[in-house]
């Protein structure tokens, strides 16, 4: 899914693999750098920072902001690189016993009677307005991806309507192998909670584990969460690497509830 919007590089040591990360045009804007792993085996020889810097040079080789999202051990090594912190995100996981002591559901809210959510798939015409509504949110094209989490799960891919119609906001998910996420959750006006709310209640279904990757700034839409069983589990810190670019890093995240994980931005 990834390396068909991207590029992936590695570093190999004879057969084994080394190190990895993942390099995604966001144009016109930004470069998202995910997956920026080391074997155990390999760790503290600089090749996470040889191939973050491989990745910084294809940015700026096409003008193009790079942008991740860091693990707290890794902050230090991305400012040395020239990234600042801009925003902090926080993991949420909802075990498998969806019945844990004091855990309420989490409900619709009370504006949902004037609009509806509306299940689609790649296909559909919805697909085209939400995929419209996070390039306004975002400033930036991320169809590639987006379009693929929708093919691969149109049965988690949701958009909240409005009675005209119009997409108040989306939610999708993903399954991992053991954990299913949920993500992105963007919402067309700021900070409509409810919106979230609405949409991730009926993505969350009713067993299993389930992370959501929720920025901090959200903070009462966090807790509701917590209210529904979920726990924090870690945190990541939103990192640039500023540019002469004009434009914010931060305010989109007034309409984004939910974060497509750190692979993707």
């Amino acid at each position: 899914m990834m390396l068909s919007a991207g590029r992936g590089f590695a570093i190999e040591d004879g057969d084994q693999l080394a190190a990895t990360a993942l390099y995604l045009p966001y144009v016109p804007r930004l470069a998202w750098i995910g997956m920026v792993m080391t074997h155990p085996d390999f760790r503290r020889r600089g090749l996470a920072t040889v191939l973050t810097e491989h990745c910084i040079r294809e940015a700026e080789t096409r003008g193009l902001t790079a942008a991740l999202d860091a693990t707290v051990a890794g902050e230090q090594v991305y400012q040395r690189l020239g990234f600042e912190r801009v925003a902090e995100v926080s993991r949420m996981l909802r075990s498998a016993n969806t019945h844990a002591d004091g855990a309420k559901p989490l409900r619709a809210s009370g504006a949902a009677a004037q609009r509806s959510i509306q299940q689609f798939g790649p296909s559909h015409a919805v697909a085209d307005d939400v995929l419209a509504l996070d390039a306004e949110v975002y400033g930036v094209d991320r169809s590639s991806i987006l379009g693929d989490l929708i093919r691969r799960a149109p049965d988690l891919s949701l958009a909240l309507m409005s009675e005209s119609g119009r997409v108040l906001g989306y939610c999708l998910g993903r399954r991992g192998r053991q954990v299913r996420q949920v993500g992105p959750v963007v919402v067309r006006d700021e900070g409509d909670g409810s919106a979230a709310v609405d949409l991730v209640a009926r993505n969350l279904g009713e067993n299993g584990p389930v992370l959501i990757d929720v920025p901090d700034l959200h903070d009462s839409f966090r807790r509701r969460l917590e209210s529904a069983g979920f726990e924090r589990q870690r945190g990541y810190i939103r990192m640039v690497r500023p540019t002469g670019a004009s434009f914010s890093h931060t305010s989109y995240l007034k309409r984004v509830f939910g974060i497509g994980g750190p692979a993707i931005g």
